[in-house]
């Protein structure tokens, strides 16, 4: 969940870099609270500040439907933000987030973070035909997925504006391992 067009397509990028190609894009939280409840998806990569409705908002949503629906897929929320700070961490902690990314990031801390939750088919640092069944949310507009489906020759670079904080860990829930998906 992504306003930006160029993380948007960076992020893309590494995720189809790593094997995934099932991948939605939305732009806001309250498009991805909506795609969530049609959709079931193993990871959604949030953003914090976003138009309509903030990462926090729709992470908050997400996890309270599914806490009413214990037989519903619960995806795991990544939040992928320039805002490094604890009290960010801690805020998305509070809010549900499974794991947090501070900007920039290399392909190698999506990796990571993918690796914690327990996925390892399909994950590669090049270009691969094996492909990870799991779904992928990140928030974009539609029309610049378009537009990249477009433009797969389209060179973007492997950083996005986003790296792991050094920052203390707050939260057990970022401290998942061995998670079976």
């Amino acid at each position: 969940v992504e306003d930006n067009i160029v993380n948007q397509k960076v992020l893309n990028r590494i995720l189809i870099r790593l094997g995934l190609t099932d991948i939605d894009l939305v732009e806001n939280g309250l498009e991805a609270v909506n795609q969530s409840n049609v959709n079931d998806y193993d990871v959604i990569f949030m953003d914090y500040d976003m138009p309509i409705m903030n990462g926090l908002e729709a992470t908050r949503a997400i996890v309270n439907r599914n806490r009413q629906n214990p037989r519903r897929t619960y995806p795991k929320i990544v939040f992928l933000t320039a805002h490094a700070l604890a009290v960010y961490r801690e805020q998305a902690a509070e809010a549900g987030a499974d794991s947090f990314l501070s900007k920039p990031c290399t392909l190698q801390d999506i990796k990571n973070v993918l690796l914690e939750f327990g996925y390892q088919e399909g994950l590669t640092s090049k270009s691969t035909t094996s492909v990870m069944s799991q779904k992928i949310i990140q928030s974009s507009n539609s029309r610049s997925s378009i537009q990249l489906a477009e433009s797969t020759k389209e060179s973007i670079p492997t950083l996005l504006p986003c790296s792991q904080d050094p920052a203390p860990v707050v939260s057990d829930r970022f401290k998942i391992r061995d998670l079976r998906i």
